[in-house]
């Protein structure tokens, strides 16, 4: 994965901080670890899984500060749809004041809204080296692309942690490459 030299190094509270001063939307660079789920055993030969731990690392171009709702409509407006989908509640998030930040029902985790537009790269690591996706696969659940946005070419969206667990490492923005101390 390719690493760029940081011009500034932040913690994740000065992040959740800088997110939440975000006005209107914004295209930005983010590198995310987190942990991948994988079932105990095999989908099909039921053998128990070898793999604990495995870390997922991803590159992708992202906009903050947009609407989930607003964007599947102007995708549903591309491919001939009526724009009437409303987005439901989500089930363990609530928004904040702030459209870029949402927080868990408790309130006490922090996560950014983001609108993936492309990703550049993913790679997993397991007790500290490579391995690849298709040594994984059999272990995870098969991905569902959304069926409730009505689209050929679904909205993607992520919400990674990012205060006081933060699972964002550094964001490019306005050309300037910052690392969050993890």
């Amino acid at each position: 994965m390719k690493t760029e030299t940081p011009d500034q190094i932040i913690n994740p509270k000065e992040l959740l901080d800088r997110m939440s001063q975000v006005k209107g939307s914004k295209i930005i660079t983010v590198v995310m670890h987190t942990e991948v789920k994988l079932n105990k055993k095999h989908r099909e030969t039921k053998e128990p899984c070898p793999y604990t731990g495995v870390m997922k690392t991803s590159r992708c171009k992202v906009m903050i500060g947009t609407d989930y709702q607003g964007g599947v409509n102007n995708r549903r407006e591309k491919e001939g749809e009526e724009k009437d989908f409303e987005a439901q509640p989500h089930a363990w998030a609530s928004r904040t004041d702030k459209p870029v930040i949402s927080t868990n029902k408790a309130g006490d985790q922090y996560y950014a809204n983001m609108r993936v537009l492309e990703s550049y790269e993913t790679s997993y690591t397991y007790n500290g080296k490579e391995v690849e996706r298709e040594d994984l696969r059999p272990y995870q659940t098969p991905r569902k692309k959304p069926v409730n946005q009505g689209v050929e070419d679904p909205v993607e969206w992520r919400m990674p942690k990012i205060y006081p667990a933060c699972s964002v490492a550094s964001i490019k923005t306005d050309g300037k490459v910052i690392q969050v101390q993890l």
